[in-house]
């Protein structure tokens, strides 16, 4: 049995049409129809029944159609693998995503990398920002994605777009028609997630300048009926306030900036 033999019952089952079989496959009808019977002969299983609307697989054809695929994946991961092992390499390359895979267009990532670096075996990991240069240093992953500032010194960096923070509020706290101020907003209660927190410094450094910081309560963290915590749902009706971030500097992250790093 050869490979190219079930790779011709496999077109013909997709093609149910001996003819269209063979322009799919580059051959002569008569040439796939021979293929066809040696490997019936061969198998000791009539794959199809020839009839006036074409070639109708038989249940034992429908039965091995199943496993002629299996076996043609299996040689083409095998030839996959030859190419890796030929090239003396097989090196893997770990991920490291802070955000959701559509923001960080993973699915782009992925076709180009496979485009030019086609050894590779790419994973993905999930990693906070905050966890992302631990990570790099234990050798967990391989690269990662990040917001804010990094200067770590043993750390490669590399800016990568500007992402708009802003805060949200539900519409029922602010009156209709009314446009809010700083200090306005300080006075609405906060869900606030501490001072090492990357998106609560922004609004640090905007309350430094305008005196008007919000009172702060210490409280034990709660959480909803389904175990989340108590943030703004994404789709939400909210009224955002947005500022801007700190001047982008050469050889730094600016805050507010999406970056990717690697160790060196």
């Amino acid at each position: 049995m050869e490979l190219y033999q079930l790779k011709s019952f496999l077109a013909i089952a997709r093609e149910s049409n001996l003819t269209r079989a063979a322009q799919a496959l580059n051959l002569s009808q008569s040439a796939l129809s021979s293929q066809l019977k040696l490997l019936e002969e061969e198998l000791g299983v009539v794959l199809f029944q020839r009839t006036s609307r074409g070639m109708v697989l038989t249940e034992g054809g429908r039965t091995l159609q199943a496993h002629a695929q299996e076996v043609l994946q299996a040689a083409k991961r095998m030839r996959q693998k030859a190419i890796t092992l030929h090239r003396g390499r097989g090196e893997s390359l770990v991920i490291g995503l802070h955000a959701d895979p559509g923001f960080l267009r993973v699915s782009d990532l992925q076709r180009r990398l496979a485009l030019l670096h086609a050894h590779l075996e790419v994973a993905f990991s999930p990693c906070s920002t905050a966890g992302a240069v631990p990570a790099l240093r234990q050798g967990s992953v391989d690269l990662g994605f990040c917001f804010g500032e990094s200067f770590e010194a043993d750390v490669e960096h590399l800016s990568l777009a500007r992402v708009r923070s802003c805060v949200v509020i539900p519409p029922a706290l602010i009156p209709v028609g009314k446009s809010l101020g700083w200090q306005e907003i300080a006075s609405l209660p906060w869900v606030w997630g501490g001072t090492s927190r990357l998106f609560t410094r922004p609004c640090s450094i905007t309350w430094s300048s305008t005196g008007s910081p919000p009172a702060r309560r210490s409280a034990p963290p709660t959480r909803t009926r389904s175990g989340s915590w108590p943030w703004p749902a994404r789709g939400s009706r909210c009224c955002g306030k947005t500022w801007p971030g700190p001047s982008r500097r050469r050889g730094a992250w600016s805050s507010g900036s999406a970056a990717g790093f690697s160790s060196p």
